[in-house]
């Protein structure tokens, strides 16, 4: 370890001084008498190996990195949750975790489980977000239009605690509540079945 005292020194230390190498001006002056005029960039003018780097480049370029890169996209892409659209009542009864929250937070799905109507896939009230995060996302970017009304602007809001998803993930999110829209209903009528939504072995209490 050099170590120098502030006071001691009339000038920055060098490099050399930093990390303990120097070189005499006769070792530069040797070297430059070897090297100094025969010296090539690798790959450029000069370098007899030139051909066989352009062609390891573009091995890289063309094949290498975007195959390395395509793999990383794959492994990303296998390791995110799947949202699968439900629409019919045998998919009801096999329902992937991650679209559990998605359907118990629809309004009139939430509001059966909270009067303790339906089963809920085991949630706990106490512990669901307060707001149907996947309706606001479903709505951004989103207007209504009519012959008398047009929009001046377009929102999107979103929060820093959202869940990650896609385009294909929100459209399979607002397909499965566009089903539980009319199999609600059904369910819910006179004469319905009053299938619970998240267990459909069970009824839905009255």
């Amino acid at each position: 370890m050099i170590e120098y005292q502030m006071e001691q020194l009339n000038s920055a230390p060098t490099l050399g001084d930093l990390v303990g190498t120097a070189g005499s001006s006769e070792m530069i002056k040797n070297f430059n008498s070897q090297w100094g005029n025969s010296g090539v960039i690798f790959g450029g003018t000069g370098d007899p190996y030139k051909a066989n780097y352009s062609n390891l480049q573009s091995v890289l370029d063309n094949t290498i990195i975007p195959t390395q890169q395509r793999f990383a996209e794959l492994e990303e892409a296998a390791s995110r949750p799947v949202y699968k659209a439900i629409t019919s009542e045998e998919e009801l009864r096999d329902v992937d975790d991650n679209m559990k929250l998605p359907i118990l937070l629809y309004q009139p799905v939430r509001e059966l489980f909270e009067k303790d109507k339906i089963y809920g896939y085991g949630f706990s009230k106490d512990y669901l977000p307060p707001d149907d995060m996947y309706d606001r996302i479903i709505k951004n970017f989103s207007a209504e239009y009519s012959k008398d009304h047009v929009p001046e602007w377009i929102v999107a809001e979103h929060s820093t605690i959202d869940p990650d998803l896609t385009d294909n993930d929100v459209d399979a999110i607002a397909e499965t509540r566009k089903f539980l829209d009319g199999w609600l209903k059904d369910q819910l009528e006179v004469g319905g079945r009053r299938t619970d939504p998240t267990d459909i072995d069970n009824k839905i209490k009255k």
